[in-house]
């Protein structure tokens, strides 16, 4: 059933996150919201970033290498963009010694270019941490959850390092106990009733 809504979700895991790639002409500024970025084995198969999931992985059969890559969710200020960042080993090597030396990545301020200029030129990101007053940054998403959504892969598929994932079981009799509760409320509607 599809569930539109008025209002902007709460639950920043709700919303879509862009993934925003380093332009050529400008560099990326932005602070980090993560608190430990997450990685993992990717490749670039159909057109695009999927991740590798052995034992039964289609681009690994038909012998696509793989690479890791990084992801981070950042904020700019700027454009007040939400953003998922997604990095290879070596341009990430700077964020997660950050992360090393302060405890978290969350609250690093990024400035991120390519260099030379150009599409697949290599990433530099400079590190600096930034004053939470002066420019506070939205709540932490899951980027677990994030990424699952992103790669439309279940949550309890996904394993990530000192996390336990729980997922809520729904039962059958639960799903329809809700579908009948939002068919009184259509027909209360309908009815002009609003008690319900």
């Amino acid at each position: 059933m599809l569930t539109l809504s008025d209002s902007i979700p709460c639950d920043p895991n709700d919303r879509p996150f862009p993934i925003v790639r380093v332009s050529t002409n400008k560099p990326l500024l932005a602070v980090i919201t993560t608190s430990k970025p997450l990685g993992t084995r990717t490749h670039y198969w159909g057109q695009r970033t999927v991740p590798c999931t052995p034992p039964e992985c289609g681009a690994c059969d038909a012998g696509v290498a793989f690479r890791w890559h990084c992801y981070a969710t950042c904020f700019d200020h700027r454009t007040q963009l939400h953003f998922l960042l997604e990095l290879t080993a070596a341009a990430s090597e700077s964020i997660i010694q950050y992360g090393r030396d302060h405890g978290t990545t969350r609250g690093c301020g990024i400035k991120c270019s390519r260099i030379p200029a150009v599409s697949n030129g290599r990433i530099h990101i400079q590190t600096t941490p930034t004053d939470p007053n002066k420019y506070p940054i939205p709540s932490e998403p899951d980027l677990a959850v994030l990424l699952s959504r992103l790669w439309n892969i279940p949550l309890s598929e996904i394993q990530t390092p000192n996390r336990t994932v729980i997922i809520p079981e729904i039962s059958v009799n639960r799903i329809e106990e809700k579908i009948q509760r939002e068919k009184k409320r259509e027909h209360a509607r309908g009815n002009g009733r609003k008690d319900l």
